[in-house]
């Protein structure tokens, strides 16, 4: 399916829609690495297996549409973000 990322100001917003002009694009055979990787921020504690965002597109399982491994790595510390601020 197609849903998109937004990050401005800070914030990040995930829309079940798409963006008409992307900044990047990724792609992924199986959404559920993302929503792993998501459970991973929102459930501390719990045993998930969710691999860094970085391993998936150094191994091929997630493609970026242009070379933005920097905003890749950036939204891989989302999730230790929020634990570290006790956001969840």
């Amino acid at each position: 399916g197609t849903f998109s990322f937004r990050i401005e100001d800070g914030r990040l917003e995930v829309s079940d829609t798409d963006t008409p002009q992307p900044d990047l694009i990724l792609t992924l055979p199986d959404p559920r690495v993302l929503l792993l990787w998501l459970q991973d921020s929102t459930e501390p504690g719990k045993k998930v297996e969710s691999p860094p965002l970085t391993d998936l597109v150094m191994e091929g399982t997630m493609w970026l549409n242009r070379a933005e491994i920097e905003t890749i790595t950036r939204l891989d510390r989302i999730p230790r973000s929020l634990r570290r601020d006790k956001i969840i």
